[in-house]
């Protein structure tokens, strides 16, 4: 988990995902300074945190995407859209009335980059760090034994190439990047 978080001013400026997103370690997708220079698109969505408004925004996303993007790739990141701002209405925003959340989205030829901004209650790190631990291997006939929590950011993590979670100063941003251009060996920082 990170905690060097863009200030509070910067959630309203034009500016890209910055900083280098990486997982698993040496594999990088975006380089620091976010997509400069390359043909890309950026849509921004600033909507109530509200179950009722989740599937909009994610179809919304979609429709941003489709068009560019392979539509297993359109599925996975409409779904991992989807969990993650369920997270943060059920979660981060549990009990909080008239709460709101920032979806950006960022596409270029090599990535889809996905930034999901609110001020709820932040993810315990443990929980984020655990996520993607083996979380889906268990015996689905041993009902007494199916794990509690943690499949909603585990899913996320499966769907997504790059994985990211800050939160400082009452901001958290999960930033989700998924490759949808060149292969992983083919694409470098060079490339940005």
């Amino acid at each position: 988990m990170t905690t060097n978080s863009p200030s509070d001013d910067e959630l309203d400026g034009d500016e890209p995902v910055r900083d280098l997103l990486i997982d698993p370690p040496g594999d990088a997708i975006l380089p620091s300074g976010g997509m400069r220079g390359l043909a890309h698109r950026r849509v921004r969505f600033h909507v109530p945190a509200a179950l009722e408004d989740i599937s909009a925004v994610a179809v919304s996303v979609r429709a941003f995407i489709a068009g560019n993007v392979a539509e297993e790739l359109c599925n996975a990141i409409e779904l991992g859209v989807t969990e993650a701002l369920t997270n943060v209405v059920t979660h981060g925003y549990a009990g909080v009335a008239h709460a709101a959340v920032e979806v950006t989205v960022e596409e270029s030829p090599a990535a889809v980059v996905v930034q999901v901004i609110d001020s709820g209650r932040p993810i315990p790190e443990e929980a984020f760090r655990r996520a993607g631990q083996d979380v889906f291997d268990f015996d689905p006939d041993d009902i007494d034994r199916l794990p509690v929590g943690g499949m909603g950011l585990s899913l996320i993590k499966e769907l997504f190439d790059a994985v990211r979670y800050e939160s400082q100063d009452g901001i958290n941003r999960l930033t989700l990047a998924k490759r949808i251009g060149a292969t992983p060996s083919a694409t470098t920082e060079s490339d940005f």
